[in-house]
């Protein structure tokens, strides 16, 4: 079985991951937030080799796509489902259409759970130049958290070749062309008239809510 690339120093991206989670493991244990995602579920898996203690978290935003809700009830049932006081569509009714400058939804549906916890991420600078910005340990006022990004310095190529060496479980959608799997209706997705074709029903309840 292949190997993941080599650092400098003669470690893996995996084995600098397992170091960063066993230095800052809290006498508690790390409260994991978990989304279904590649990197989520790389996340668990390397802090399961770590043989860390957590807790893993999902919180519902009540518009994932169904296959990948599907995944995690198959594959992660101790994953703990946070369900919001109301979904999303009648997020809309309160609070109008979340846009691009208005994004309502992330600070009602994603970002909760883990408060005073050291909190894991599954994060990298890969993604956009704002995460590339935030460090491994970053803090949270708002939630009194402390949050701890052990695959920040992995590629894209990185996430797939430990996936594939390590026989890690993910989501079909991938396999299917999907990059990412975000909200179906998240204002920043670049193919929305992708999501209409395959998830029709929610534009639908969108159109009436």
């Amino acid at each position: 079985m292949a190997r993941m690339p080599m650092t400098l120093d003669g470690r893996t991206p995996a084995d600098v991951s397992i170091d960063i989670l066993r230095e800052f493991e809290p006498p508690d244990g790390y409260y994991l937030a978990f989304s279904g995602g590649k990197d989520s579920c790389v996340l668990m898996a390397l802090a399961k080799m770590a043989r860390v203690k957590f807790d893993a978290h999902y919180s519902m935003t009540t518009i994932d796509p169904p296959e990948l809700t599907r995944f995690m009830k198959r594959e992660h049932p101790d994953v703990e489902w946070e369900v919001p006081e109301y979904n999303f569509f009648e997020g809309i009714r309160r609070k109008g259409l979340p846009g691009r400058t208005m994004r309502w939804c992330c600070r009602i549906y994603k970002e909760v759970g883990g408060a005073g916890r050291r909190t894991l991420l599954g994060i990298r600078a890969a993604e956009s130049v704002k995460r590339a910005k935030r460090g491994v340990v970053s803090a949270c006022a708002t939630r009194r958290a402390q949050f701890i990004s052990p695959i920040m310095h992995w590629t894209d190529a990185d996430v797939w070749d430990f996936i594939r060496t390590g026989s890690v479980p993910y989501c079909s959608l991938y396999d299917e062309g999907f990059s990412r799997l975000g909200c179906i209706l998240c204002p920043f997705e670049k193919h929305p008239e992708r999501h209409i074709e395959r998830w029709p029903v929610f534009f639908r309840l969108e159109a009436v809510a």
